[in-house]
């Protein structure tokens, strides 16, 4: 009998998630069928990519709202005035996102909209409510590891029996395993979270203006208590609010121990280093910022342990967590100075800011005040979003700037045009491939009208004169080819049409024709480590090509390059053959062209 008790305990706990966050569920329901898709591969997988995260984010909106609802509004309109506006704005971020390319700024925007609403779902529990900050972080903290725990095991267990009953029975399609870890933690795991996400005490204010319409409207007969919340959801919240035997001992006597000598070994390096390579060192600056998180994070869940070992954490990690960002955020100033701004390091500054503001709070006001933390970082996270003084405007207009004062200081801009000049000194040089590099690696070359030249030929040591990579470097350049394929190949005049393919290491004959009786044959041949393509009558060699003079042509030539037929055509003629060469495509390493290339070719003869 207690079995069937506790199972219907179950299952009406199911069912009260769902009529809690219906839309939630709709929408991760979505996100799961997308992903489908995009494993089928049935649609454009762009497109398909564009809508799952839109409905992500949708569902985590429609999370937030559905707990600001129960923590300010009574009425159930406002309940459906938020899903409206969950689903609207879900739509409006889609078509936002729809037709913009999938680079660096889309993808860091979305991370940063998810993080504000991971923040708020936190908080806003906490605001004017009978638990504070650091109890909702624990029991949303506790909720998402007990999830992806259950849903970790669950696949593991799915992917045995996948891989059992592929070994032992029948083949099983690869994209069993996907479809079945889309089903699991694009679903399954994000409602396990909403299961164990309780029902928090509602803003003691309005609770206590409403106090008389208590059970009104919705039937509900169950005993309440005085939070507003029913008393099996009272029960749930103080398991998850309260940190338990288990996780204190990992928080005070692992986690804060190992937090402590790093620390000590932090201290000592920048002792050391202070006058040196501390300044200097890229490494440790994301290094310094993983400490810095892994300090709040800790704060915040020794904050509500009660034991000596926290209090002495608590009394101590916040000053140091100062000092710490402090020297990091110098630091990164000091390399704005020297590489400019990047979005990377836009946020490490802006990280470092919150930080310093944390640590205040943490070491001036009592614990119960955390919660201060939460709309400081909720604001410097919207404002990195903004227009003109968000990450991605600002690193784009200051490396714009660096890179125009560079070509003025040296005469190389005039009438928007770039004039290419080699004789500059290197600083110089290294700011214009610095910033150049950062502007294209953004998309943002093509907006600039003096650099549109580069996205005709995408070359750039024919802009500035120089070369993109220094020698020690080059090794990392690789090098591709490619023939337009709008243009026509002309054969008019030519005997024979052959497609080769050509590889580092090919020898040996390619193709063979005949005319007038005679034997003719194309081969690969190796001369003084050289590749040849060689044609010959019989035994006898009447004219060959060398490849140098490919690596030659397009030494110089960006990683990724698209060229007419006239550009990627080469000939060699005498007296008796005429050879036409026509790249298809070609890469090679443009350190050492020898050593690794790849390409496919037309080959045209004409026997004279």
């Amino acid at each position: 009998m207690k079995k069937i008790v506790s199972l219907a305990g179950r299952w009406r706990n199911v069912a009260d998630t769902l009529k809690r966050f219906p839309l939630t569920v709709i929408l991760l329901l979505a996100v799961t069928i997308t992903n489908s898709l995009i494993i089928m591969d049935i649609f454009d997988t762009e497109e398909c990519l564009m809508l799952t995260i839109s409905l992500s984010i949708g569902s985590l909106l429609s999370v937030v709202c559905q707990l600001l609802y129960e923590h300010f509004f009574s009425k159930k309109l406002y309940r459906y005035i938020f899903m409206a506006a969950a689903l609207l704005l879900t739509f409006l971020y889609y078509l936002l996102i729809r037709n913009a390319v999938w680079d660096a700024e889309t993808s860091v925007r979305s991370i940063v909209i998810t993080f504000i609403l991971s923040v708020l779902l936190i908080w806003i529990p906490s605001i004017k409510g009978r638990i504070n900050f650091n109890q909702s972080f624990l029991a949303v903290f506790k909720a998402f590891c007990m999830a992806l725990f259950l849903n970790g095991v669950l696949f593991i267990g799915v992917a045995f029996i996948l891989g059992a009953v592929n070994l032992l029975l029948f083949d099983i399609n690869s994209d069993a395993f996907l479809h079945a870890a889309n089903i699991i933690f694009a679903f399954l795991s994000p409602v396990s979270f909403l299961l164990y996400l309780p029902v928090f005490p509602a803003d003691r204010q309005r609770k206590h203006a409403t106090a008389g319409d208590t059970n009104k409207g919705d039937g509900n007969t169950e005993a309440e208590n005085i939070s507003g919340i029913k008393a099996d959801e009272e029960e749930k919240l103080d398991r998850l609010i309260s940190c338990g035997k288990f996780l204190e001992t990992l928080i005070s006597y692992i986690i804060i121990p190992v937090a402590a000598v790093f620390t000590l070994i932090l201290a000592i390096y920048i002792l050391i280093n202070i006058t040196g390579s501390f300044w200097t060192d890229n490494l440790l600056e994301s290094m310094l910022v993983a400490y810095s998180i892994t300090v709040i994070f800790v704060y915040l869940l020794a904050s509500t342990i009660n034991n000596a070992w926290s209090r002495s954490f608590r009394a101590v990690f916040p000053k140091l967590l100062v000092i710490v960002v402090l020297f990091q955020t110098i630091a990164s100033l000091m390399r704005i100075s020297q590489n400019g701004i990047t979005y990377g390091r836009y946020y490490v500054i802006l990280f470092g800011i919150f930080s310093v503001i944390a640590g205040f709070i943490f070491s001036i006001l009592p614990k119960e005040k955390n919660g201060l933390i939460a709309p400081v970082l909720v604001i410097l996270s919207v404002i990195s979003l903004l227009p003109g003084i968000g990450a991605f405007p600002l690193s784009k207009s200051n490396q714009i700037g660096r890179l125009k004062e560079a070509l003025i200081r040296n005469n190389m801009l005039s009438d928007d045009r770039i004039i290419a000049n080699g004789n500059i000194p290197d600083k110089d040089k290294e700011i214009i491939r610095s910033s150049f590099s950062y502007l294209n690696r953004s998309n943002y070359v093509k907006d600039i009208s003096w650099l549109s030249e580069y996205s005709e030929h995408y070359n750039f040591s024919k802009i500035f004169g120089f070369e993109m990579y220094e020698d020690e470097v080059k090794a990392y350049k690789y090098i591709n080819i490619g023939r337009q394929n709008s243009d026509g190949i002309d054969i008019a005049g030519y005997d024979y049409l052959a497609v080769v393919d050509i590889y580092n290491d090919s020898n040996g004959e390619v193709a063979s024709f005949n005319k007038n009786g005679k034997s003719y044959s194309l081969d690969w041949i190796r001369n003084d480590n050289q590749q040849l393509l060689s044609l010959r009558e019989g035994q006898t060699q009447l004219a060959y090509f060398e490849f140098d003079k490919i690596f030659a042509r397009f030494a110089d030539e960006e990683e990724s390059t698209e060229k007419s037929t006239e550009d990627v055509t080469f000939v060699e003629e005498n007296d008796k053959i005429s050879i036409k060469l026509i790249i298809n495509y070609f890469s090679f390493n443009a350190y050492d062209p020898t050593d690794n290339y790849n390409g496919q070719l037309y080959v045209l003869v004409k026997v004279k």
